[in-house]
């Protein structure tokens, strides 16, 4: 229970709730961007390796773009 107790004094229920609702979106595109790219995969082994590197990869960056612009929209937000 100290823990829970000691969570609840730290974290703002605010911050909780931005972090909650960036979530599924993150989801979404590491979702899209592995299917996509699965797409990709042709009849080789390579050719899978390729494609998973590329999907890591792209996810990776579009996750901080995505997580860049939340910030942007909850500073103008002044949420």
């Amino acid at each position: 229970m100290l823990f829970i107790s000691r969570i609840q004094e730290i974290v703002v229920i605010n911050n909780f709730w931005v972090g909650m609702a960036k979530t599924p979106v993150f989801g979404l595109i590491v979702a899209l961007i592995a299917c996509r790219q699965g797409l990709d995969v042709g009849g080789d082994v390579q050719s899978l390796g390729k494609a998973t590197t590329a999907s890591v990869v792209h996810a990776i960056f579009l996750i901080i773009v995505t997580d860049a612009i939340f910030a942007m929209i909850y500073m103008e937000l002044d949420i």
